[in-house]
């Protein structure tokens, strides 16, 4: 019943702002992908661990499994061991999220680590200790009652990647339909389409939805994990803000389809990425074994991103290698403040995983990210702040037509050409009518191979002119500049 009376159209009309709006970012400067390391609890006391953390240092340690010497050691933004709260690592990493989004910037926070890490009891939590997400939301609600000059809308979608099909939690119908798509957004990166976006109006209904759609979530058994996530998922909240002092409480004034508002939109993504396994390890087999291939899979494709963002040389980036890289594309290398926790193990079983996940999130914190804010202004103000961008616009069509002017002339004297080509050959063809019976054999093979030549040339020059004259209408206006279609929807 609190579904039904909080829910809002599909997400294809769902409100994303004015169309008479334009977004205005206000940079707050690039940075770096911050990368915070969580050590699991020992499952015994008694047990000698293969990594601790020294927090005041901010760092993690390898020890030797027989005296326990230092091997090697691991410097990173925040370290957390198996004492640490999650209360605590929320406050470390995930309230400067929150505040970050409450202004205007896009966030990110997504943890990282083989199965039975503890990401997703770090992420989730449980109802004796919630995770950050759940304490992400009160804190979200938490400001929201504090502001004096704002009407502030949320809306929740949640998504999950299962053996690469995108399916919607919050869906009371079968989430695994197939029908949704990635689609982009310039000013929030990618999105689903047709996914529910609910309104919450409280922290109590967000909390609601996210625990439904927690109850969809695909869970499976393995030899190393009971309840072990079976796939990716990403939760947004999509903060949008409108400033006015006007009566904050009066709800009978439109305030996100007003053009004179002054409105903000950020999302705050919060994605519990399924484990890496070692088969060997797990055990899985039938169909187990199949969501394992697909989890290891597009891992492998995000770490392929991770490692060509880290050597930050502008080449080619393989985010729609897989569905998981590109809905988190702007968290990784576009406008958004990006967290990641690795959650790590520190039994001696698991040294080799644990190691894979520190050189992998050693990767991940060289990766720099550009925040924004999200601002939208009135149509006036935009092009107040973007005549010089309207001026560059001008002036780019004008040489378009200008190139198009040149392109016909170049028609004509193809066509021109073709004409002299062709009199020439029939002058050619009469001279050698009218001398066949004077020429030698040799003369006579000689007239024939230049008219075969001829013809060829001229069989050239046509090819030449029906190219050109297939190619889009000349007729300035009519065809885009290049570089300026639509982009394409990417299932």
């Amino acid at each position: 019943e609190n579904r039904k009376s909080i829910s809002v159209p599909r997400g294809g009309s769902t409100p994303r702002g004015s169309s008479s709006r334009r977004s205005v970012k206000s940079k707050r400067g690039t940075e770096k992908l911050r990368v915070a390391i969580r050590i699991r609890p020992l499952d015994s006391e008694s047990d000698n661990g293969a990594f601790v953390a020294e927090q005041s240092a901010k760092a993690i340690l390898e020890l030797d499994s027989d005296d326990q010497n230092v091997l090697s050691t691991w410097s990173f933004d925040h370290v957390f061991d198996g004492t640490c709260p999650t209360n605590e690592v929320y406050m470390e990493v995930g309230e400067s999220l929150v505040e970050s989004g409450l202004e205007g910037h896009n966030g990110t926070l997504f943890a990282y680590g083989q199965t039975a890490s503890g990401k997703t009891h770090t992420l989730m939590g449980s109802r004796e200790e919630p995770g950050i997400v759940p304490l992400a939301i009160s804190g979200v609600f938490d400001a929201i009652s504090q502001a004096m000059y704002s009407k502030i809308i949320v809306r929740v979608s949640y998504i999950e990647v299962y053996n690469e099909d995108l399916r919607d939690l919050l869906s009371e119908d079968d989430p695994s339909s197939g029908r949704l798509k990635i689609v982009e957004d310039p000013q929030t990166g990618p999105w689903v389409r047709d996914a529910l976006h609910e309104v919450a109006p409280s922290a109590e209904d967000c909390l609601n939805l996210f625990e439904f759609g927690e109850q969809q979530r695909s869970y499976g058994s393995t030899s190393m994990n009971d309840h072990s996530s079976r796939s990716h998922v990403l939760f947004r909240m999509t903060i949008k803000r409108g400033f006015s002092t006007n009566d904050t409480t009066d709800d009978t004034h439109d305030w996100e389809t007003d053009n004179n508002t002054a409105t903000r939109v950020s999302v705050l993504n919060f994605v519990d990425l399924a484990g890496s396994e070692r088969l060997k390890k797990t055990g899985a087999t039938g169909q187990v074994l199949k969501e394992a291939n697909a989890i290891n899979k597009s891992l492998m494709t995000l770490g392929s991103v991770i490692s060509k963002l880290s050597e930050g040389d502008g080449g080619h980036i393989p985010y729609r290698d897989s569905k998981l890289t590109h809905l988190l594309s702007t968290s990784l290398g576009g406008n958004s403040f990006t967290t990641m926790v690795a959650c790590i193990s520190p039994h001696l079983s698991d040294r080799e995983e644990s190691n894979n996940t520190l050189r992998y999130a050693t990767r991940a914190g060289k990766i720099t990210t550009d925040g924004s804010v999200n601002a939208m202004g009135n149509m006036d103000a935009f092009l107040a702040l973007h005549q010089e961008e309207i001026a560059n616009l001008k002036s780019n069509l004008a040489q378009y037509e200008t190139d198009l002017s040149l392109k016909d002339i170049e028609v004509d004297e193809l066509r021109s050409e073709l004409a002299y080509q062709a009199e020439t050959i029939t002058n050619s063809s009469i001279a050698q009518t009218n001398s066949t019976n004077e020429l030698s054999n040799e003369e006579r093979d000689m007239y024939i191979q230049e008219i075969a030549q001829l013809k060829k040339e001229l069989e050239e020059e046509r090819s030449k002119v029906r190219l050109s004259q297939s190619a889009p209408s000349k007729t300035p206006g009519t065809t885009p500049p290049p570089g300026t279609e639509l982009g394409n929807d990417d299932g």
